[in-house]
């Protein structure tokens, strides 16, 4: 290297040093803290996010599932109790008479719901 590429260099250097000085660029601390800041703040908002969204999403699968599980369970003594037969009769019998009287249905409740 000859003598005026290394002057050349070293005023490049001073000039981009200079450029960097606190003194001459005031708001590069602002700017910075501002942007850490920021950075800090998804850094803190988006984890949280992603793991309150996951939660939510297994807790309604969680309902989801609890609600078909007792509707199921539900059908089933429905089913076995032959609920549907006696509402039709009951039906049948409300549609064909005109009597104001009051009509009862009865389900049995086995001893161990009590």
């Amino acid at each position: 290297m000859s003598l005026d590429e290394l002057q050349s260099v070293f005023v490049f250097l001073t000039d981009f040093m200079s450029a960097l000085d606190e003194r001459s660029q005031p708001w590069i601390p602002v700017w910075a803290a501002a942007i850490g800041a920021v950075a800090g703040a998804l850094g803190s908002l988006i984890p949280n996010f992603i793991l309150e969204r996951s939660r939510l999403r297994k807790e309604g699968r969680a309902i989801k599932a609890s609600l078909v599980a007792e509707i199921s369970s539900l059908v089933r003594i429905i089913e076995r109790r032959a609920y549907i037969p006696e509402f039709e009769a009951c039906l049948a019998e409300l549609k064909t008479t005109t009597e104001s009287d009051e009509r009862h249905f009865m389900i049995d409740v086995p001893v161990h719901y009590n």
